[in-house]
């Protein structure tokens, strides 16, 4: 990265009132902020390293639900006509296109999290187009691929009647037992988890669409307990192959689904048949404690615990979600003709945390109403359940994403969400559909991770960070390993804000400043230096920008060896 000086935009003075005041206190709310919530998912073998830093890749999504390892390939289930492919074209001494990402994945210095198909079924073929929905055994169907014509969508032409098909035309059968070995192969050829290997499996990747998205092998709506004992069986056989692995669990996809199973959503609001108390809310809020209804996350972590319980056995390491929880209107690119979707854009990640805040979401609304659950404050809500019903359980958001990372906003609603998940304690994230790195919304790792080119970034210690209005200002602070106290201020708007900056103790410190912008999108500029007076400063941020200030400091802190958490070094020649 090209790093150069431009003329100040800020300047500094005594503290003042104007627009706002940010205040930060380096001795209040200190906890540690994980490195893994810097994280990606990406399916292929070459892309992504060189651009722009993280920490973390996931190889997941719905083309890992049916992946045969031993054969290297998979469905493309709905969203592609239900056809095999073979994934890699390595050899047997070059393995396999996942042996291939796990290496590369190690040389960077970035933690592997894979999926494990849970679902009972996997791909028993590498010849391209055969599908699970053939024309010529099942007769004619709504689509078909044109270039494939035999490889129909499984709809009769009517749009509506699923066709049956037989799995075994391109699947076959599989059991805990397949994935205990492709655990066993990767601890062979790679090392365990605890010594470089693959760090972390995910027990499948949603399973409440199953029935709809893998519909060829999984024509039912699950339920709560299928998913439960699917969970437990393929979690045991991790285990036992790799007893230092982490498991995660049960990659819910979003604010429905953490309270209700496929087939309460699809049975009707009145006759679901998982949910618990589901028809008489009154009692559910007598009964259940804390007054509240037992979805299906904490339901699950009650299993879960008592699992442990029984047999001295911890299953589950982090509790597995993905957040698209987004507002419902929220287009995933920047409109230019839409200016109030970039406010709403960069105001909805108070999603994650705010109590206050409840987004424009149909599911969320309607979830309040009915059973008086309050706004979604996803991260803490998970926390609090984590905390009555599992305690010790990680939280991890493996999927999520904000949109329009093409554009400034789409960036500075990112770094909002890294600052967010650094503040709330998620413990690992990893964002679905990765910017390219020329985009702006690769600066939000970049300013977090490699703000000068030089492998320095935001603090490892979060401390405590406030702003007057979020909507407008957003502001978080971390302290260094190297003693280093970093601030990070988002203005949200299209125009500039002065406010007042105060930082407790800090003195007459001098802070280097580093900055993104609008201005100019392709580099973080650094600035002239600000100065404070007596811990104070007021400064004007420009629109749109996100700025970084380290105040350095001669002796680093002493650390807690129970606060640091197991971090891996990111390697800056990446």
């Amino acid at each position: 990265m090209t790093v150069t000086r431009r003329s100040l935009l800020l300047f500094c003075a005594v503290l003042t009132s104007h627009g706002q005041n940010l205040r930060v206190d380096p001795a209040a709310a200190r906890h540690a902020i994980s490195r893994d919530i810097y994280g990606v998912n990406e399916y292929g073998d070459e892309a992504g390293f060189g651009g722009f830093p993280f920490t973390v890749r996931r190889w997941g999504g719905d083309n890992s639900v049916s992946y045969n390892w031993k054969l290297d390939s998979n469905n493309t289930a709905a969203n592609w006509f239900f056809e095999t492919f073979p994934v890699g074209k390595g050899g047997e001494e070059e393995g396999t296109s996942f042996d291939r990402w796990t290496d590369r994945n190690r040389q960077h210095g970035v933690r592997s999290v894979a999926t494990v198909p849970i679902i009972g079924w996997t791909t028993n073929t590498t010849a391209p187009k055969q599908c699970s929905y053939s024309v010529a055994k099942y007769g004619t169907q709504q689509q078909t691929d044109v270039w494939a014509p035999d490889c129909g969508n499984g709809m009769r032409p009517d749009g509506k009647t699923e066709v049956r098909n037989d799995p075994r035309d391109v699947y076959d059968e599989v059991g805990p037992d397949f994935a205990q070995e492709w655990v066993a192969h990767i601890v062979e050829r790679f090392g365990s988890a605890e010594n470089g290997g693959v760090w972390l499996w995910e027990l499948d990747n949603e399973p409440t669409w199953w029935h709809a998205v893998h519909r060829d092998i999984h024509p039912d709506k699950a339920g709560f307990e299928e998913v439960l004992e699917r969970n437990i069986r393929w979690a045991e056989a991790i285990k036992a192959a790799d007893p230092s692995a982490k498991v995660g669990g049960p990659t819910p996809p979003g604010w429905e689904s953490y309270f209700y199973s496929a087939r309460d959503l699809y049975a009707g609001w009145s006759t679901a048949p998982d949910y618990r108390f589901w028809n008489n809310p009154s009692d559910c809020r007598a009964n259940s404690p804390g007054g509240e209804c037992v979805g299906f996350v904490p339901w699950y972590l009650d299993r879960m615990r008592e699992y442990e319980e029984r047999n001295g056995l911890r299953l589950l390491d982090y509790l597995d979600i993905h957040a698209y929880v987004g507002p419902d209107n929220l287009p995933g690119q920047h409109d230019p003709e839409r200016p109030e979707f970039d406010d709403l854009r960069l105001r909805s990640t108070r999603t994650f945390w705010d109590p206050d805040y409840m987004p424009p979401r149909a599911d969320m609304a309607g979830m309040d109403r009915k059973w008086g659950t309050g706004n979604p404050q996803v991260i803490r809500r998970m926390r609090a359940w984590i905390d009555e019903h599992y305690p010790g359980t990680k939280l991890a958001i493996t999927e999520y994403n904000w949109g329009a990372l093409e554009h400034i906003t789409g960036a500075l609603a990112q770094a909002d969400l890294f600052g967010s998940f650094g503040r709330e304690g998620v413990d690992l994230a990893t964002m679905w559909g990765a910017p390219k790195p020329d985009q702006p919304g690769s600066f939000a790792w970049r300013i977090f991770l490699d703000y000068d080119g030089e492998g320095n970034g935001f603090g490892e210690t979060s401390v405590e960070a406030a702003t007057e209005d979020a909507d407008r200002l957003s502001v978080f602070a971390a302290e260094r390993s190297d003693g280093a106290l970093t601030i990070l201020i988002l203005n949200k708007t299209r125009d500039e804000i002065e406010s007042g900056l105060e930082v407790a103790e800090a003195g007459d410190a001098v802070a280097e400043v580093w900055q993104y912008s609008d201005a100019d999108l392709t580099q973080i500029v650094r600035r002239d230096d600000l100065a404070f007076a007596a811990g104070a400063l007021t400064a004007r941020w420009p629109a749109w920008s996100m700025t970084m200030l380290v105040i350095r400091r001669d002796v680093p802190p002493p650390v807690d060896p129970g606060e640091t958490p197991d971090y891996w070094v990111w390697r800056s020649e990446r």
